[in-house]
C-alpha cells in the first residue's frame, strides 16, 4: 500500500495546480496544435528533430480542449517519470521516493513551462530508455533503504510541496497564464472577463495588455469614456503599431472580425499561422471557418470543415456548420474592388473611415475614429 501514496499525492498535487493555476495555458496549448491524419502532416514531422516525441505530443494536445483531461494527462505524465525515477533507483540499488519525487518534480517544471505535451512525451521516452538499458545491465534488486519510512514520505511531500509552489508562483507561468486568458477571452467576446485580466494596474506593469483591453472597452461601447485609465503612447496603445508577433496578428483578427469586415480578418487570421509550427493551428482553422462562414463563402468553409474532420475531436464542431450551410455569394470582381476598404496599419484613422465608406456600418469603428484623432490630437499639442 506504502508504494502507491506517492503516485496519488503527486497525481493529486499536479492536477490541482495545473486546474487552478494553469488551465487557461492548457486551453492555449490546444489553440496553438495540431494534429492532422494526413501524409502532409506526418511527412512535415519526419523533418522534426524530434519526431516522435512530436507526434504523440500533437496527438495528445488534442484532448486539452477540455481543460479537467488536459490536466489529467499532464499529472499522468508527471506520475509516469516517477515511476520510471523509482525503478531507476531501485535498479541502481536505492530505495528512496524523495529522489524519484524530486526528479518528478524537476520533469513537471519544464512541462509547465512548455508550449505543447511533447516536453513531457520526450522526457517520459528517455527516462523509459535509461530503465530499459538498465534493466539489462543489472538484475532486478530489492534495494538498500536510505531512510525509515515515515521520514521518507515526510521528505517526498516537502519535495512535493516545494515543487507545486514553484510551479504555481513562477512568473513565468503566471504570464504565461495571463495571456492565455486574455487571447481566449478576446476570442470568445468574453469582454468583461478579458477586462477583469488587462485591467489598469496591469497595464502599468506590462503595457502590452493595453490594445486588448481597449479593444475590449470599444467593444461594449466604453472606449471614449474610459481610454484615459490605461497608459498610451502615440503609436502604441489602440494597436500594436509596427509590432510583428503572434500577439498582434490575433489581436488584429479579432479587431476586424467585430468590426464586421471579415475579409481583413480572414487575411490577418492567416498571418497568425506564420507564426506557428505548421502555419496553421486548431485555432486559426477554427477562427477561418468561422470568418469564412460570416462572409458567406461556403466553398472555403467546407474545406476547412474538411481538414479539421482529419483530426480526432473536432466532428460535432464541424458538423453544425455542414447542418447549417450559408449561401455561396457569388463574386463580382469590379464591383467588390470598387467597395474594398483600404485597410492600412499605418493609418488606421483612414482605416476607420474606409470601413463606413465600404458599407460597412460599425459604431465601434467610429468610436475607434474618434479615440484615434483625440490621440492623434493630445501628441500633436504636447509636442509644440
Amino acid at each position: 500500500m506504502k508504494k502507491y501514496i506517492m503516485p496519488l499525492l503527486i497525481a493529486v498535487s499536479v492536477f490541482c495546480v495545473t486546474l487552478f493555476c494553469q488551465r487557461f495555458t492548457i486551453l492555449r496549448q490546444e489553440g496553438l496544435g495540431l494534429f492532422l491524419n494526413t501524409p502532409d502532416f506526418y511527412r512535415a514531422l519526419l523533418f522534426d528533430p524530434f519526431p516522435l516525441s512530436n507526434l504523440i505530443g500533437s496527438f495528445l494536445v488534442q484532448f486539452y480542449s477540455n481543460m479537467y483531461v488536459g490536466c489529467a494527462i499532464v499529472a499522468a505524465m508527471v506520475v509516469l517519470v516517477f515511476l520510471l525515477a523509482r525503478g531507476i533507483l531501485r535498479r541502481v540499488g536505492l530505495r528512496c521516493d524523495a529522489i524519484a519525487t524530486l526528479c518528478a518534480g524537476v520533469a513537471w517544471f519544464f512541462i509547465a513551462r512548455a508550449a505543447n505535451p511533447s516536453m513531457g512525451v520526450a522526457i517520459i521516452l528517455c527516462t523509459t530508455v535509461v530503465y530499459a538499458i538498465l534493466s539489462i545491465i543489472f538484475r532486478k534488486k530489492e534495494g538498500k533503504l536510505v531512510m525509515k519510512t515515515w521520514l521518507e514520505i515526510c521528505a517526498s511531500v516537502a519535495v512535493l510541496a516545494a515543487a507545486s509552489l514553484t510551479i504555481a508562483l513562477s512568473p513565468n507561468n503566471k504570464d504565461g497564464e495571463k495571456w492565455s486568458k486574455i487571447e481566449f477571452a478576446a476570442e470568445q467576446g468574453e469582454w468583461n472577463y478579458l477586462l477583469k485580466v488587462a485591467t489598469p494596474e496591469e497595464a502599468k506593469k506590462d503595457m502590452s495588455v493595453v490594445p486588448y483591453a481597449l479593444l475590449a472597452l470599444n467593444a461594449q461601447g466604453r472606449l471614449a469614456d474610459e481610454i484615459g485609465s490605461y497608459p498610451l503612447l502615440e503609436h502604441y496603445g489602440l494597436d500594436y503599431g509596427d509590432e510583428v508577433s503572434y500577439k498582434r496578428a490575433l489581436f488584429d483578427a479579432v479587431l476586424y472580425s467585430n468590426l464586421g469586415c471579415h475579409n481583413e480578418a480572414i487575411h490577418r487570421t492567416h498571418q497568425c499561422g506564420d507564426f506557428l509550427p505548421h502555419c496553421t493551428s486548431f485555432r486559426t482553422l477554427r477562427m477561418l471557418v468561422k470568418e469564412n462562414y460570416a462572409v458567406g463563402d461556403s466553398l472555403m468553409v467546407v474545406k476547412y470543415c474538411d481538414v479539421l474532420d482529419r483530426s480526432t475531436l473536432h466532428r460535432e464542431f464541424t458538423s453544425y456548420f455542414r447542418q447549417h450551410p450559408c449561401p455561396q455569394r457569388v463574386p463580382n470582381s469590379s464591383r467588390e474592388s470598387a467597395v474594398t476598404p483600404l485597410i492600412t496599419s499605418k493609418y488606421p484613422m483612414n482605416t476607420m473611415l474606409q470601413l463606413g465608406r465600404a458599407g460597412i456600418s460599425s459604431g465601434m469603428a467610429m468610436e475607434r475614429y474618434y479615440a484615434y484623432y483625440r490621440l492623434k490630437e493630445y501628441f500633436d499639442n504636447h509636442q509644440q
